[in-house]
């Protein structure tokens, strides 16, 4: 059964069993508007995101690996544009929160990913997530600061009611 929540890339011609086989799908911010795949712009921190998930043997797949062809658009400034998330195993969590604060945000390491912002500051973050658990799918559309867009992700796989 296809679930609703899979759909902008079914339509897109990708089929239900190859989105399943992956835990994390890093694809472009507009994945839910255009019908094609040519009016698809990945940004360059979702494409960062995805080669710092592979690197650490986490199932991940970008658009590329999806076989959509996209375009590429690199936003200049303080704000990171980290696209769209779909997060489909939650068992990933704890990785993709400390892959974000160490590797891409650069929290402990002091750097930060292609801005000038100090690192004792957090930095501005734009994300969609779609997150699956039991079965069900969650969305979130967040535009805030790093630090609690960790948090937000840490409470998800700290939830009491799960089993």
């Amino acid at each position: 059964m296809i679930d609703s929540k899979l759909s902008p890339l079914i339509r897109l011609g990708v089929a239900e069993e190859d989105i399943l086989k992956f835990d994390v799908l890093c694809l472009p911010e507009n994945i839910e508007g255009p019908a094609q795949g040519d009016q698809l712009y990945d940004s360059d921190s979702s494409i960062t995101l995805s080669k710092l998930v592979k690197a650490e043997n986490i199932r991940c797949a970008n658009s590329l690996d999806l076989g959509l062809e996209t375009k590429f658009l690199e936003r200049r400034g303080a704000l990171i544009w980290l696209g769209t998330i779909w997060i489909l195993n939650t068992v990933i969590v704890p990785l993709l929160v400390n892959i974000l604060a160490t590797k891409l945000f650069g929290r402990k390491t002091g750097k930060s990913s292609g801005s000038n912002t100090p690192p004792d500051k957090p930095l501005a973050v734009r994300v969609n997530i779609l997150l699956r658990k039991d079965g069900e799918f969650s969305s979130i559309k967040y535009e805030g600061d790093s630090e609690v867009l960790l948090r937000l992700l840490a409470a998800t796989e700290n939830n009491p009611d799960d089993k």
